[in-house]
C-alpha cells in the first residue's frame, strides 16, 4: 500500500554481495532513479562497472545513458520472461529492480578475485 505518498519501491542488488537496497518513491522518473544511484548507492558502495536493468522508461532515458557514460559503467539489459513479460497475463506492475555489480572502480576491496 501507498505509504506518504511513496508507490514505488526501486530496488538495488549488489552482486558480489548479494545485499539488497530499497527505496520507497514517490516516482520513478530518470531523475529520481539517478539521484538515487549518485546520492546512495555510490557514496558507500563505489561506482558500478556494470548494472543490469529492466527496460523501464527511466532506465531508457537519454539522462540514464549520459549517467552510465560519466560513470564508466555499462548497461546489461534484461527482457521480461515468463509471468514478468509485458505480454504475460499477470495484473499489477513488476517491480522496478536495478543490480549493480560487486566490482567497483573506487572500492578495491570489493571487487572480484
Amino acid at each position: 500500500p501507498p505509504a506518504r505518498g511513496k508507490r514505488f519501491c526501486v530496488t538495488f542488488i549488489d552482486r558480489f554481495t548479494r545485499w539488497p537496497e530499497a527505496f520507497a518513491v514517490a516516482d520513478i522518473r530518470a531523475v529520481k532513479v539517478a539521484g538515487l544511484i549518485q546520492e546512495n548507492w555510490i557514496p558507500r558502495y563505489g561506482t558500478p562497472l556494470t548494472v543490469t536493468t529492466d527496460q523501464g522508461p527511466q532506465f531508457e532515458s537519454q539522462l540514464m545513458s549520459e549517467l552510465w557514460a560519466k560513470m564508466g559503467t555499462q548497461r546489461i539489459l534484461r527482457w521480461a520472461t515468463g509471468e514478468m513479460a509485458p505480454d504475460s497475463k499477470r495484473k499489477g506492475k513488476v517491480p522496478e529492480q536495478q543490480k549493480l555489480d560487486g566490482q567497483s572502480s573506487e572500492n578495491p576491496s570489493r571487487t572480484k578475485d
